[in-house]
């Protein structure tokens, strides 16, 4: 994974009703960079295997849990980078799922 920085603005990841440790974090990871790097990487990823489950995406790579994974995803499709798109089975929980698709620059315009 490239380890690029993303241009992009991020909304907050900490809700006004989270306790103050959470913001605490928010402020935390977006002062040293690795939020954005985190999307970064992920965002690769995606567009390295689109329409995989947040699950199967986790697999793929060890720095993430599968948690924070999904709050990187829900950032990128917060900022029109990526989209959820059909849902599919899960394996390990027989949910149903969105699959997550990079958005192509023509597609966010």
């Amino acid at each position: 994974m490239t380890g690029k920085q993303l241009d992009l603005s991020l909304p907050p990841a900490a809700r006004n009703t989270d306790p103050a440790t959470s913001h605490a974090a928010e402020a935390a990871t977006n002062r040293s960079g690795s939020r954005a790097r985190q999307c970064a990487e992920i965002l690769e990823l995606v567009r390295l295997n689109p329409g995989r489950l947040v699950s199967e995406l986790a697999e793929m790579q060890d720095k993430l849990t599968r948690n924070g994974l999904a709050k990187r995803v829900s950032d990128l499709v917060n900022t029109g980078r990526c989209y959820y798109g059909n849902p599919s089975r899960d394996l390990s929980t027989g949910r149903q799922c969105n699959t997550v698709w990079p958005t192509t620059e023509r597609k966010r315009q």
